[in-house]
């Protein structure tokens, strides 16, 4: 029997035994175990096996059996760890192994055997979770209960509970917030009342299973109480297993594929998994049915979305949502403007770079979502542009040379030079040239959402700077550079070189980075063939051929893009997540299609290694859903979607308004990603892109596949996607 560590990786397994098989069972192909295993010098997702419900408020992570929570930032959380032992722990006690032959990682279900003999089980609702710990028979069953900054633990053992809470530390103020936790256990325990370390073990006696159920607050400990009446109350193991499951067939199916390997399925529907957990619902009912949440200390009414980090997800997630998940997505935009109102800034800025809820907003308008004031997001993104704050908190060693904050570090330099000058003195903006060209595309965005909108006003302030890119480019050798203060560009510029005037790339990766305007790259490269040839060079060049340079080390981001074998592209980094898709722009359709279903095909699986670099929160797996399905938002904050080579023979997307749309891709194989025709309707098609409209207003998008390249389809200028310099 093959053993291995606990924080080790497991393997794709069938699904739970216990819950009823049906028909369609999309759950079958999720492996929660996707992109799990990882290490400091490389990274294949950084994903964490969790069972939650599909934006669900609680996630459960089989690690330590624990509640993992959320905090208004996106990022961090705390927790309550359920371990069961069958002895007491002390610095004697070995760690048990896990039997990789025993996982079973599914959305609604977890469950491993570990070599003390004990059978773990765990299945969700939306803020709780149910538990079932089966021991061997002559060996004594404990469970340990520990957390982080644990206080106030309670155990009744007449009713079989346990109450208290634990801190967690807001990552905005630091403020000491409280989770509140009960737990309730279907057998009589003692408590041991040796504490040390903060663990609270409790004894079972010998043999058989444990069940607990429980239920955590944000708010306070009546409503936890209140929540496990509403959610778990009377309810068993297969009960709550079985209605989870069904949640998660009903999300999964609104988008099914039918093609393709049973391996290529179950890489679709894990990485649909990993889109439907962000952005998570934060707030809980009350017993007279109040929605509130509760954030630093205090309780509001209403409903909550808890933010991922922005400068991952603008990119491809929410475009998602505003697709398959649009009444939720509707009701989060509400939730971004209120997370400026209680934090006094929109969340990502400090954590990467740019201002990218602007991002969000402007793709939500141009996608028919009216659920926010527009003017009151134009006032509140000048207001977040036009100041800055040090981030205090979260600068630690990595950063202290390179200062960390919120709204626009640098915003001086930007608008009145029009770029942030490198390098910078001591008190230095990280990453200048990184910084230009997404600051460029966020004015890019609020231009567009005035434009949209009516609003003369703020319109005229953003189109002053959505040309800023040109001003970090260097047309001696079609760069971007790092420019200093007097106009001259980075002599010692090397486009292999990692960092410096760079977040997470070098000169190659951040040259194509202007996913709103490759009309006017083609412009400033010298025309299309000059753009082309650039493009061949990027995915032609050694892609071993790297120097780490300003990071002093070769960042994990390197080894993978490394690893990829693509030239300098980098499919495991977001900044390349549109740059295949510029062949489009350039009139060679057919090269991107190539690429694209390399892509897919090489760079990912189901399995623990699933990843071609950190998935961050659900950008990476919304970017593989896109194109597995032949089509991705090249440009958010248009309404507008560019043509790939999908990977199935027939995609099925099932609308919240009752249509659907249906992409066909008839003679697909492996040996055939190139599009030879298309129709939309019935009518040919031409074109390398469809709208937002087109899509939502369902029919079949059909596309003949063949082994050759078309060269002919989809060159005309008309046929090309959005690009800013297009004339209207």
């Amino acid at each position: 029997m093959i053993r291995k560590k606990l924080l080790l990786l497991f393997a794709l397994l069938p699904a739970c035994a216990l819950c009823a098989q049906k028909q369609q069972d999309l759950t079958a192909y999720v492996n929660t175990m996707q992109g799990s295993h990882n290490t400091p010098e490389f990274s294949h997702g950084r994903c964490t096996p969790l069972v939650a419900l599909p934006l669900g408020v609680n996630s459960w992570s089989p690690v330590g059996f624990s509640y993992v929570g959320r905090s208004a930032a996106g990022v961090g959380g705390c927790g309550i760890v359920l371990r069961p032992l069958t002895e007491a722990p002390s610095p004697e006690t070995a760690t048990a192994t896990v039997d990789t032959a025993s996982i079973v990682g599914r959305p609604h279900y977890f469950r491993m055997r570990t070599s003390d003999g004990i059978l773990s089980e765990m299945s969700p609702t939306e803020r709780c979770a149910v538990f079932r710990f089966t021991y061997p028979r002559r060996s004594e069953a404990l469970l340990a209960l520990s957390g982080e900054e644990m206080d106030g633990v309670e155990a009744d053992a007449a009713a079989r509970c346990v109450t208290g809470y634990v801190i967690r530390r807001s990552n905005v103020s630091q403020a000491a917030d409280k989770t509140w936790f009960l737990l309730r256990f279907d057998r009589d325990f003692t408590v041991d009342e040796d504490r040390k370390g903060g663990t609270l073990l409790l004894r079972f006696g010998r043999g058989g299973t444990v069940g607990v159920q429980a239920a955590v607050s944000k708010i306070d400990a009546r409503q936890a109480r209140v929540t496990f009446g509403r959610e778990l109350e009377g309810k068993r193991f297969g009960e709550v297993c079985e209605a989870a499951r069904e949640r998660w067939n009903g999300m999964l199916g609104r988008i099914e594929v039918e093609g393709g390997t049973p391996e290529q399925r179950r890489t679709f529907y894990s990485c649909l998994f990993r889109t439907m957990l962000r952005p998570a619902q934060d707030y809980e009912t009350d017993a007279e049915g109040r929605e509130r949440f509760a954030y630093d200390g205090e309780v509001y009414e209403g409903r909550y979305h808890v933010n991922p980090i922005l400068w991952d997800a603008y990119r491809s997630l929410f475009a998602l949502h505003n697709i398959i998940n649009r009444a939720e997505e509707e009701r989060y935009v509400q939730s971004l403007m209120r997370t400026q109102e209680l934090t006094g800034w929109w969340p990502s800025g400090h954590v990467m770079i740019g201002n990218h809820a602007i991002s969000v907003l402007a793709d939500a308008w141009a996608k028919g979502i009216r659920t926010f004031d527009p003017e009151e997001a134009l006032g509140r993104y000048y207001r977040e542009i036009t100041r800055s704050a040090v981030d205090t908190l979260n600068n630690g060693d990595y950063n202290r040379e390179h200062v960390r904050g919120y709204g626009r570090l640098g915003f001086e330099d930007y608008f009145a030079m029009g770029y942030i000058p490198y390098p910078q003195g001591t008190d230095r903006v990280m990453e200048t040239t990184s910084k230009t060209i997404e600051y460029n595309y966020d004015d890019f965005c609020a231009w567009r959402l005035a434009r949209m909108t009516g609003n003369d006003f703020y319109e005229r302030i953003f189109a002053r700077h959505i040309y800023n890119y040109r001003n970090v480019f260097d047309p001696a050798d079609g760069f971007f550079k790092g420019r200093d203060r007097e106009g001259r560009f980075d002599e010692d510029f090397n486009p292999y070189e990692w960092g410096g005037p760079f977040v997470e790339g070098n000169g190659w990766q951040w040259r194509f980075s202007v996913q709103q305007d490759a009309r006017g790259m083609i412009g400033l490269m010298g025309g299309e063939e000059a753009f082309r040839r650039n493009l061949d060079e990027l995915f032609a060049v050694r892609a071993d051929s790297v120097l780490h340079g300003g990071y002093g080390y070769r960042i994990h981001e390197i080894n993978e893009a490394v690893a990829g074998n693509q030239g300098q592209y980098a499919q495991g980094n977001e900044p390349c997540f549109h740059v295949i898709h510029l062949y489009n722009h350039a009139g060679q359709p057919w090269k991107a299609q190539r690429l694209l279903r390399e892509s897919l095909t090489r760079l990912f699986n189901s399995g623990p290694e699933g990843f071609p670099g950190d998935e961050d929160g659900g950008a990476m797996s919304s970017w593989y859903v896109f194109n597995a399905m032949g089509f991705y938002t090249v440009t958010p904050g248009v309404g507008q979607y560019v043509l790939g080579s999908p990977l199935f023979d027939r995609v099925t997307i099932r609308l919240e308004n009752g249509r659907k749309f249906v992409i066909t891709a008839d003679g697909n194989a492996p040996d055939r990603p190139y599009i030879r025709s298309a129709t939309l309707n019935g009518v040919p098609w031409t074109k390398n892109w469809f709208d937002h409209e087109t899509l939502m207003a369902g029919g079949e998008l059909r596309l003949e596949m063949s082994g050759c390249p078309n060269t002919e389809r989809g060159t005309a200028p008309e046929d090309r996607p959005y690009s800013m310099s297009d004339p209207e």
